[in-house]
């Protein structure tokens, strides 16, 4: 066998949105990772890869 396999400690990681919609238009405000978890979901040999901290979104949808 290889060498031991890293030991991930447990996250929890909250996402939020808000939506606003007026006829046909919808405008969304997101946030992911709220909280900024510093958290990792890959291990390779001891070696963690971070994921991203809080990160922030918008989005306009128009229906035609």
């Amino acid at each position: 066998g290889g060498p031991p396999l890293a030991r991930l400690r447990a996250h929890q990681v909250v996402d939020a949105v808000v939506r606003y919609r007026q006829d046909d238009i919808e405008l969304a405000l997101g946030v992911n990772n709220l909280f900024d978890e510093r958290y990792s979901t890959l291990a390779f040999s001891q070696t963690y890869y971070p994921m991203p901290g809080r990160q922030a979104h918008t989005t306009l949808s128009v229906r035609f």
